[in-house]
């Protein structure tokens, strides 16, 4: 590994950002790239790619380790941290091996110096759209942009944003996963999580029609406190099978559920006070 001290620039190399090779900062994009950047940049990638391109490795396969090495942070020349994807490294690696370093070398932009076709603001756009939306196709990007009024169809077409977000390694495979911890309640009744899917298709006067199957998981126990079929899926039905299993079982503290347009209620329900809303209207 190449030590932080080899790797110092300028101050106006520190400025600088990368736009390609897999060393883009989110959100910003500079165009210039001085030769001695370019260089300490490319031995950074050589010192991730090493053990792979020599056989050195010590894990059960190069798929393994570069799955390990993309838990690792860098140091970037500028002074910033950031890791890279297993595609990533891996690609390093087969660029290294079939062009040798030079292949590691970012190149620099050929429109230095002339007007560009996204703006700063699309370009903060499409990096906001797919840490929002990170399972989102390069084609919706395209289309969300014009919605929003970001770009105009006949100026910026839908390759234009396809080359961005695979040059800047936005694209699915490639961004980083989200930490999601799991989390689980201690007592019975603390939480119950609800939720719907598509049953069997049967056949009823004659006519197909597909069931969907509403159920509900207490959250410590594991305990199926309901779950019934029924012709549509949405909010009345969900709202009975609920009902009884609060027959059954009593109120829960808390109803864990996920967005669904069928849904008014938010995602994380204390049920005490939507209990009391819900059997008014019943009554009424």
């Amino acid at each position: 590994m190449i030590c932080d001290e080899h790797l110092n620039t300028s101050q106006s190399g520190r400025d600088a950002q990368y736009a390609n090779n897999g060393l883009t900062n989110n959100k910003e994009v500079i165009n210039i790239m001085d030769a001695d950047m370019q260089r300490q940049l490319a031995l950074l990638k050589f010192s991730i790619i090493a053990p792979l391109c020599n056989d050195t490795y010590d894990a059960p396969s190069k798929e393994a380790f570069c799955r390990r090495l993309a838990q690792t942070v860098y140091t970037l020349p500028n002074g910033k941290k950031r890791s890279f994807s297993a595609d990533t490294i891996k690609n390093w690696a087969l660029a290294y091996k079939k062009n040798g370093f030079d292949a590691l070398v970012p190149k620099k932009r050929s429109d230095i110096g002339k007007p560009r076709i996204l703006t700063e603001n699309v370009i903060q756009r499409i990096y906001e759209l797919k840490e929002k939306y990170p399972h989102i196709t390069g084609t919706l990007v395209h289309q969300k942009l014009i919605e929003d009024g970001f770009i105009k169809q006949t100026k910026v077409s839908k390759s234009t944003i396809l080359r961005f977000i695979k040059a800047n390694h936005l694209r699915r495979a490639e961004l980083e996963p989200v930490d999601r911890k799991a989390f689980e309640m201690e007592y019975a009744n603390d939480c119950w999580q609800a939720d719907s899917s598509v049953g069997p298709v049967i056949t009823v006067d004659g006519k197909k029609r597909t069931t969907w199957l509403v159920s509900f998981i207490d959250d410590a126990s594991r305990l199926i406190t309901h779950a019934e079929f029924y012709f549509n899926d949405n909010g009345v039905n969900i709202q009975l099978a609920l009902k009884k299993a609060i027959y059954k079982y009593g109120v829960p503290k808390r109803l864990y559920v996920d967005y669904n347009e069928v849904l008014t209620m938010p995602k994380i329900v204390y049920m005490p006070v939507y209990y009391e809303g819900m059997m008014h209207k019943s009554s009424a």
